[in-house]
């Protein structure tokens, strides 16, 4: 059986799209297939990924206390992770932004 690894940034980037398609209108399992990710895969990449999502969001809208506690809990969630990770370092960069 084949299966695809994909880089945490283009898991970020396909989570965007399907959210993108999901504003637009269309089912869940719709904008998942679109991109080529099954519904289930969706879901587990957005439980893993979505709080860094979360606090872009407050930091674009001016809460900084609740970007703050997005990235902490992001963080937090990934304090054993391997800190070669991209899309770490780049939450770490931005979390310092807000202090």
């Amino acid at each position: 059986m084949f299966t695809r690894k994909y880089k945490p940034e283009q898991m970020v980037n396909l989570l965007r799209q399907v959210g993108v398609a999901i504003a637009t209108g269309e089912t869940t399992p719709q904008a998942a297939r679109e991109v080529g990710i099954t519904e289930q895969i969706y879901y587990r990449w957005r439980k893993e990924f979505g709080t860094l999502e979360v606090g872009k969001a407050f930091a674009s809208s001016g809460n900084e206390t609740g970007a703050k506690a997005a990235y902490q809990d992001f963080l937090r969630l990934r304090k054993g992770a391997d800190s070669g990770i991209p899309i770490l370092n780049q939450a770490k960069a931005e979390y310092a932004e807000l202090k």
